[in-house]
């Protein structure tokens, strides 16, 4: 036993060993993989204001002055969005996925995740579109003044609100579920509900017929994005924006460049610019609380290839968009597609005279590193910036292509009266060849409004505000999140309502239709009755039996209609079985026509072919009056005719005058056998 147990000891100390050194390995291999990815972004979703007309203005959470909106602005969880009068606005939130503000309208951003989407609408009307609603959001909300709306499936949507007392939910495709007070309701496609609690108010659902100029707009929109981007744009971009949902805005650059494969990075989009173009120089950059500085394009294609993605300068071709299509190879095999803030390494230097803050982008194989990060060096301590294959060093500046600077007045404030994001000149690219900083200076961020050129028409715009009661009006909802309230940072109530499960009598199944329920309102409208008077309201009961009463009447009125219906259909049919009619026209024509014959033949039995009908016509002729031989003897007879004629006149006198001829007709037939005998005496 004593010789065993040294050799149990040895073993043991081997195994612990061979552990503690597996774990090591585990460790370094996952340090490494750290380091080969970007930070985590620093939120999980955001969306984008991709059209605006009109007096637009956008306030900031965590911020307490409304600013003018300006187009490709990121808006994220607490952001609230107006557009005034005579405005309207679209909201992107992915590919197919949009939220249209018309005039007067105000939009609170509640919550915006992988997960889920809740909005609020206090006041106005919104158009929503959705695609790909169970992958891309999960759970999709809007709430209202006295209605919380979570949508069911994919499909066009219509909220109007109006007023603190009145909203109504108008589903053009899809499927919605209406949350108030008195219960849930479900409106499927081509319905409306109208949700009124005021004191005399009613829950109405009808058949939808109704469209506006807003509908038509909206309309208009969809077919200018299909047309100029969806349509046109590369297969690859499609199949990735429909698999990464938070991926959107590269079906955009179809109209402003052309897409072309490369060997070693795979697809890639090359901008339409000139010559000393360089990307991240025309905008400004902005600080968001929740994000950190933030890259504001002032191109219109500025969205995706500021957020995602990598930029090269590809010989001959210029600089190229790399958004990370193709195979995993040894130039650019890694793709993350998160929205950034801005890939780019930050530099600083300082000149006799100015402080500069300069910048490049990210480069295929660069990694993009948060600036709040904490691991911290010695010479840089409060900042870190984006570094190649995760090494924490200095990066050398390039030979000046696609360095851009700016006077560090003009970036923190962004005070365009300072300066514009440019190119270096000789003496400041001789300044940075001596030495840069890597990452930013000192700066106490502060939340501007974005900044438009002198001659910028839309600089005249005023900032349109809306009215407190819009902002503090409280709303209803289902799904209430914990951290909204501190999120949004605005003095409004969230009422979490909760609707009486689908079991309960309160529920009001009467407003959800069927299919035999809408086959008798459409056999109505085509009648010419009103879709108000088959669709009744509905009052909200006071009670458990009231609200059973109304489902009760309102389902035998529906079943009387029905019965009427079907009776009226039953008639029409025995009718149509007496006086069955021909199956169309030309069927009919052609009976007629097979009649007409068959009264012909039996009539006069038509001869075979025209020549039979001549020949006898000839035969009937020549036996009523048959010819002589010749003309010569006919002629004869004619003269012989005509000479017994004449003396057949010579032979009766004629009277001397006309005078004495009409006496003898007037005188007694007694007196003229004496006048005759007279005239024949010679």
């Amino acid at each position: 036993m004593k010789r065993i147990l040294p050799i149990l000891l040895t073993l043991l100390a081997l195994l612990a060993g061979l552990q503690i050194s597996a774990l090591a390995q585990t460790s370094e291999t996952i340090n490494l993989e750290d380091s080969e990815s970007d930070d985590a972004a620093p939120a999980t979703r955001v969306a984008r204001l991709s059209f605006m007309d009109g007096d637009v203005s956008f306030l900031r959470a965590g911020v307490t002055e409304w600013a003018p909106a300006v187009e490709n602005l990121p808006l994220l969880a607490g952001d609230q969005i107006y557009a005034a009068r005579g405005a309207r606005a679209e909201i992107q939130l992915g590919r197919g996925n949009y939220i249209r503000l018309s005039e007067n309208t105000e939009l609170t951003i509640a919550g915006l995740s992988e997960n889920s989407a809740q909005f609020e609408i206090t006041e106005g009307v919104a158009i929503i579109r959705v695609e790909r609603l169970a992958s891309a959001f999960g759970r999709f909300e809007i709430d209202t003044p006295n209605s919380a709306v979570v949508l069911q499936k994919d499909g066009f949507y219509r909220i109007d609100v109006r007023g603190e007392k009145e909203s109504e939910l108008i589903v053009r495709g899809g499927e919605a579920e209406v949350s108030t007070d008195e219960g849930s309701f479900r409106v499927r496609e081509g319905h409306r509900l109208l949700v009124d609690t005021t004191a005399g108010g009613k829950l109405e659902l009808a058949l939808d017929t109704t469209r506006d100029d807003w509908d038509q707009w909206s309309y208009d929109r969809d077919q200018t994005i299909a047309r100029t981007s969806v349509d046109v744009a590369p297969a690859s971009v499609t199949n990735y924006e429909t698999t990464y949902n938070d991926f959107y805005g590269v079906s955009d650059l179809s109209s402003y460049g052309t897409w072309t494969n490369y060997s070693s990075y795979g697809q890639c989009w090359i901008p339409r610019v000139g010559s000393d173009w360089a990307p991240y120089r025309l905008g400004q950059w902005i600080w968001i609380p929740s994000t950190g500085w933030t890259w504001l394009s002032s191109e219109p294609w500025g969205w995706a290839p500021y957020h995602y993605g990598r930029w090269a300068y590809l010989s001959g071709l210029g600089w190229a968009w790399i958004p990370g299509f193709g195979p995993y190879n040894s130039g650019y095999g890694y793709r993350d597609y998160h929205w950034r803030p801005a890939l780019v390494f930050f530099f600083n230097c300082s000149t006799p005279n100015r402080h500069y803050v300069g910048w490049h982008p990210l480069a295929p194989g660069e990694r993009w590193r948060r600036p709040d990060r904490r691991d911290r060096d010695d010479n840089h301590a409060h900042l870190q910036y984006p570094n190649q294959r995760g090494r924490m060093h200095i990066q050398p500046i390039r030979n000046g292509n696609g360095v851009t600077v700016l006077p560090l007045d003009g970036f923190a404030r962004g005070d365009r009266t300072a300066g514009r994001p440019g190119a270096p000149g000789r003496d400041l690219s001789d300044s940075m060849g001596k030495g840069v900083r890597p990452g930013l200076p000192e700066i106490k961020p502060v939340a501007v409004a974005p900044s438009l050129e002198d001659n910028d028409r839309r600089r005249n715009r005023r900032i349109a505000v809306p009215s407190d009661d819009l902002i503090r009006r409280p709303v209803v909802t289902r799904n209430q999140d914990a951290n909204t309230g501190a999120t949004v940072g605005t003095r409004r109530e969230r009422r979490l309502i909760s609707p009486p499960e689908r079991g309960d009598s309160t529920q009001g199944p009467a407003l959800v239709e069927g299919r035999a329920e809408r086959r008798d309102r459409r056999s109505k409208l085509r009648e010419g009755s009103d879709s108000a008077d088959t669709s009744p309201g509905i009052r909200p009961p006071h009670s458990t039996s009231a609200a059973v009463a109304d489902v009760e009447k309102a389902k035998g009125e529906q079943s009387e209609r029905r019965e009427q219906l079907r009776q009226q259909r039953r008639l029409e049919r025995e009718q149509k079985q007496e006086q069955p009619p021909a199956e169309n026209r030309e069927q009919v024509r052609q009976e007629r026509r097979q009649e007409r014959e068959r009264n012909q033949a039996q009539d006069q039995p038509r001869p075979e072919n025209r020549e039979q009908v001549r020949q006898e016509r000839r035969q009937e002729k020549q036996q009523e009056q048959p010819k002589s031989e010749n003309r010569e003897q006919v002629r004869q007879e004619h003269r012989q005719e005509k000479q017994q004629q004449q003396q057949q006149q010579q032979q009766q006198p004629k009277p001397e005058n006309h005078e004495q001829t009409r006496q003898e007709r007037h005188q007694q037939p007694e007196q003229r056998p004496q006048q005759q005998e007279q005239r024949k005496k010679p």
